[in-house]
């Protein structure tokens, strides 16, 4: 007789949220163009997609760097075709920073991958499971909000943006 041991469900949580995480939200190399960029590069893409263009020191301010390292970052997405870089209409001596064509299309193929790993791992439940499982998503999302303050500068947490990425906040959603 096998006997059942209590779980803790904080070191549950604990170890299954990252490992759902992992294998939802982070695709192989092979199914994403952006898998090798760095954190800080990523977070720069985000940035841009859920605000716009930016200015330079918007970016430095929103990843909490320096200029200089801002101009790097800008630099190597440049290289990449993943931004462009323009004057300001207001200043032109001000540099604005945006997504190309084909920054934009790298996201949304990385939202789209994403969307289809979720797809696939909920399809494997049965109707009954998934609702388990989005009820219980949505009772601890709403207590995480509760109990935890928001990051402050959204850009700083490369994954809070991957989490909330095209999501609409709790308070939004149906209960």
């Amino acid at each position: 007789m096998i006997e059942e041991r209590p779980t803790d469900p904080i070191a549950e949580v604990a170890r299954l949220l990252p490992g759902a995480m992992r294998w939802l939200f982070a695709p192989p190399a092979e199914q994403s163009a952006l898998w090798d960029l760095p954190p800080p590069q990523m977070r720069a893409l985000f940035m841009l997609r859920h605000r716009g263009d930016l200015t330079m020191h918007e970016v430095a301010g929103g990843l909490g760097v320096a200029m200089s390292t801002a101009t790097q970052l800008a630099d190597r997405l440049e290289r990449l075709g993943l931004v462009g870089r323009r004057a300001d209409a207001a200043d032109r001596r001000v540099v604005r920073l945006a997504l190309t064509e084909s920054g934009s299309a790298a996201l949304a193929e990385h939202a789209q991958v994403r969307d289809q790993r979720i797809a696939a791992a909920m399809e494997q439940l049965s109707p009954g499971e998934r609702e388990v499982v989005l009820q219980g998503l949505r009772l601890l999302e709403k207590s995480a909000r509760g109990s935890s303050p928001e990051p402050a500068r959204l850009g700083r947490h490369l994954v809070w943006e991957m989490m909330t990425a095209g999501m609409q906040p709790a308070a939004e959603t149906q209960e």
